[in-house]
């Protein structure tokens, strides 16, 4: 059995086809009371290695991960029951590769659906120092990436945030879809950010309303990716702002902002502070404390720490509010931006 999305079967989705032709065993009634069992100090997270339908209506108060290849084609449909988190301070959901002896072993192949998660979903490769190491070695986004979890649907969710970035893609990430999902709540940094060395990621007809001091979307680093008929209802701040975070952590940072799909997007803007763009192409550009903490590579964000945000396609977005310049700014060059208007709530 195979599963194409509808913009993959329409020639628009950048991401792999991914088949479930071993899919993973079913989870047995044990494992299924280990995780809506209630969570303790000693027991925060359960570890899911098999495919989970949750009964309706209930409450998950563990951090539920998903690791490695074992966590392979694992479906997890929550039927609208929550994940809330009771222990700790870490994510709800976690899809994350481990280290192993013989190298990396990466999650893929996983779908999550309907679900509600009160707090954020993180997928994670490499750690941050062995990512920093990686770094530094000449054109390292292929490795990264080959550390990272790939080709992942999630899809009807409803991610109410809570100070952390309620979906982060960290470094390698590929082959995410999040459709027909809703991400709400608060956060001290953007709705959903997609860091370095990531690629081939879709976002298709979510809305996307977080309060928050800054962009709802950050494109960091991150290539290749498809932005298509999601809702902005209130981007105070800024909609999608695409940079790369030179130097941060003393780290390089090697791939560009580039070739990425804007399309079809919504944005109601009208309360939207003027001096925050809602489409912002190389946003940063070196304008950055930490640029320098990277020095000593001819490559990368060491060699030149601007954005380079080249490529990319801004197209048939629509705004409440279009003033031109001060709604898509494009500091960059090479970049295709054309028939965005202005038009009604929607």
């Amino acid at each position: 059995m195979k599963r194409f999305s509808y913009c993959l079967m329409m020639g628009l989705l950048p991401a792999a086809v991914w088949a479930d032709d071993n899919p993973a065993p079913v989870c047995s009634p044990e494992k299924t009371a280990e995780v809506l069992a209630a969570a303790t100090p000693n027991k925060r997270s359960v570890r899911l290695d098999c495919s989970l339908t949750l009964p309706p209506n209930q409450v998950v108060e563990k951090n539920v991960e998903l690791i490695g290849e074992q966590a392979g084609r694992v479906v997890l449909d929550c039927q609208g029951s929550r994940l809330v988190r009771r222990e700790g301070e870490s994510d709800n959901l976690s899809i994350r590769s481990e280290w192993r002896d013989n190298g990396w072993s990466r999650p893929h192949g996983i779908t999550i659906r309907n679900c509600r998660i009160d707090g954020a979903l993180r997928i994670s490769g490499m750690d941050d120092e062995r990512w920093k190491q990686a770094s530094f070695v000449r054109d390292n986004t292929a490795a990264i990436q080959n550390a990272a979890p790939y080709d992942i649907l999630l899809e009807n969710l409803e991610i109410n945030g809570s100070s952390r970035v309620p979906l982060y893609l960290r470094p390698g990430v590929t082959g995410v879809t999040l459709r027909n999902s809703r991400i709400g709540g608060w956060s001290q940094g953007p709705a959903v950010y997609l860091d370095a060395e990531t690629a081939n990621n879709v976002l298709l007809d979510n809305v996307i309303a977080v309060t928050t001091p800054r962009e709802q979307l950050a494109v960091d680093g991150s290539a290749k990716n498809l932005i298509a008929g999601n809702r902005f209802p209130n981007p105070k701040n800024g909609g999608i702002y695409l940079y790369r975070n030179c130097g941060e952590r003393g780290m390089v940072r090697h791939q560009t902002p580039s070739y990425n799909r804007i399309i079809g997007n919504y944005f109601d803007n009208k309360s939207a502070r003027f001096f925050r763009p809602m489409i912002w192409l190389s946003s940063r550009n070196g304008w950055r404390k930490f640029c320098r903490d990277d020095s000593g590579y001819d490559f990368g964000s060491s060699a030149d720490n601007k954005d380079y945000a080249e490529y990319n396609e801004v197209s048939g977005n629509r705004f409440a509010r279009y003033l031109g310049w001060w709604t898509i700014r494009d500091s960059s060059k090479d970049n295709r931006v054309q028939g965005n208007i202005k038009a009604p709530v929607n």
